[in-house]
């Protein structure tokens, strides 16, 4: 996989994240050490607005290193991003404070399920019969 790909993917997580509203400014640098899709990222929250995109951010309030795998999961939230530290998924330079403070503002959004209801109607009808007006028959003399 490329870093193109690896990027959409993860980009499309981030997209169904829900973000509590706030006025400020954060910026994180995320880069992927993966050989084959490495490369770097943004994600930034400015004036109530969320961006991902994929290009350097140099007055960044932290800096993400992980693998793929593991910023995937975070994206998708499989993986908490403090047990990620803890663990060493998870590298993180800056304002680490700052960056766990807004990782718990994320919170995703709720898959709306649809399901069909298996409950039929009733389709008996009471319907009653109008009287059909007797056919009167004509013989004709010859």
């Amino acid at each position: 996989m490329y870093f193109e790909e690896a990027f959409e993917k993860i980009k499309t997580s981030l997209q169904k994240t829900k973000i509590k509203a706030s006025d400020n400014h954060f910026a994180i640098q995320v880069r992927m050490t993966d050989y084959d899709c490495g490369g770097t990222f943004y994600i930034e929250q400015k004036e109530g607005k969320f961006f991902v995109e994929p290009y350097n951010y140099f007055d960044f309030d932290a800096d993400v290193e992980a693998s793929f795998k593991d910023i995937k999961d975070i994206a998708d939230g499989k993986l908490d991003m403090k047990k990620a530290v803890d663990d060493g998924k998870l590298i993180i330079s800056g304002n680490l404070e700052e960056l766990l403070g807004y990782a718990d503002k994320l919170k995703k959004t709720e898959k709306k399920t649809v399901t069909k209801s298996t409950v039929k109607k009733a389709t008996t009808k009471k319907t009653e019969k109008k009287a059909e007006p007797e056919k009167k028959t004509v013989k004709k003399d010859k």
